[in-house]
């Protein structure tokens, strides 16, 4: 990698973690209340859930109510006309359980409401102690509507059109990997970085301007996090063991999250054409892009050694991953973090619930997360087994270990 290349790389890493830090650091006082919906830019509908997070710092109580003030917006209305026509809800944190037994709280909480009349809207949520101490969030305006029209629905036209585009571009990188192999690589590099961590760059600014960032949940920690930190420098490292070695973890850790990410989005009501919608289904399709070209240009070869190699190095870095998951419950907004989903199953359902019910809380349920993933990563390495064997088959051999600018299948 020549200086340059790695002063860019290194200048850009350095001003991810840089804003995460600054971030952080940002969110260190006492208590907070935050609302993440409704979106002061997008429609909700009349009725929805209120969401946000809440925390008191520790020794100085904990929250024992939460309640939503929703009050109409619109312009003339007298105080009494805006108190009359008011609406409350209260809200309740997000718990940890284990089958049924909740554990510990989470700063998540939730509040469902429903509006009298579509319309402009303030809202306010307020946390209380159990000595009535208060602490407020900042005032929501935002739009109600009937059938809000940028809401994102699974498996809609947006959400299929958005797997085209990205299939689309998956598919073009990957095959100019393969037929441009190292030449292609070293020129394509630079402008996948930079456009790579453009869009890092904005969407973490987007989240922390819209009180939803927390390094709890936000940090380069997530398997897609990590993918999108190391594949830059990969991509430019001139030939070695090591360069061979972090593109197999890549090839399974980028294109293993990132098509899950893509085929079940977590992104709730933010559709098309919204700035949310860009940058989840741009960042997830450029990690499965680079990912599937580091195989394709031949400088890794995804073998079953390959797969147990990952195993085993995913598995000892889960040790770390959920000490810092733990470690997180230290910083606003005081509670475990779930990086590798190390701290507890999606608050939103999933598969994971399933092994929490069999196995019982983390770090046990772990065990279902990784046999699981020999499935996931036995399902991408497949076709790269049938493809030798099929050229074997074809009177071409076994096939050989890839070199520096050669494809492999």
């Amino acid at each position: 990698m020549s200086r340059a290349r790695k002063f860019l790389v290194f200048l850009l890493i350095g001003g991810i973690l840089a804003m995460q830090l600054g971030f952080t650091i940002a969110l260190m006082k006492g208590d907070g209340i935050r609302v993440h919906w409704p979106d002061s830019k997008l429609a909700s509908a009349r009725a929805f859930e209120v969401t946000g997070d809440a925390w008191m710092a520790p020794g100085r109580g904990s929250i024992a109510a939460i309640e939503v003030l929703a009050s109409p917006a619109t312009a003339g209305l007298s105080p009494a006309e805006r108190e009359a026509g008011s609406v409350r809800a209260r809200g309740a944190l997000t718990w940890v359980e284990d089958r049924g037994k909740p554990l510990y709280p989470l700063q998540f909480w939730t509040a469902p409401i429903e509006l009298p009349s579509a319309g402009e809207w303030e809202l306010v949520a307020t946390a209380r102690d159990a000595s009535g101490r208060e602490i407020r969030s900042k005032v929501r305006r935002f739009s109600a509507d009937e059938v809000p029209p940028r809401a994102f629905v699974p498996w809609s036209g947006q959400h299929l059109a958005a797997l085209a585009v990205s299939a689309a571009l998956i598919a073009a990188f990957g095959f100019a990997a393969a037929k441009g192999g190292e030449r292609f690589m070293r020129r394509a590099a630079p402008w996948y970085t930079l456009v790579l961590f453009a869009q890092e760059f904005a969407f973490q600014t987007y989240w922390f301007s819209r009180d939803a960032w927390s390094p709890s949940t936000a940090l380069m920690l997530h398997m897609c996090g990590l993918a999108i930190l190391l594949l830059p420098p990969v991509m430019m490292m001139g030939p070695s063991k090591t360069r061979d070695r972090l593109s197999e973890l890549l090839y399974f850790w980028g294109t293993g999250g990132a098509v899950q990410a893509l085929i079940f989005p977590d992104i709730m009501a933010f559709g098309f054409p919204t700035f949310r919608f860009f940058t989840f289904f741009a960042s997830h399709a450029l990690i499965i892009a680079g990912s599937l070209a580091l195989a394709t240009s031949g400088r890794a070869r995804i073998t079953l050694a390959a797969v147990g190699r990952l195993f085993l190095r995913t598995t000892l870095l889960l040790v770390p991953i959920w000490a810092i998951d733990h470690a997180m419950a230290f910083l606003p907004p005081y509670a475990p973090a779930n990086y590798f989903l190390m701290g507890y199953p999606p608050t939103m359902g999933s598969v994971i619930d399933v092994f929490a019910d069999a196995l019982g809380p983390s770090p046990r349920y772990v065990l279902g997360i990784e046999l699981m993933g020999v499935v996931v990563f036995g399902a991408l390495w497949a076709p790269w087994a049938v493809a030798r064997k099929l050229r074997e088959k074809g009177g071409k051999g076994a096939a050989p270990r890839p070199r520096s600018g050669t494809a492999a299948p």
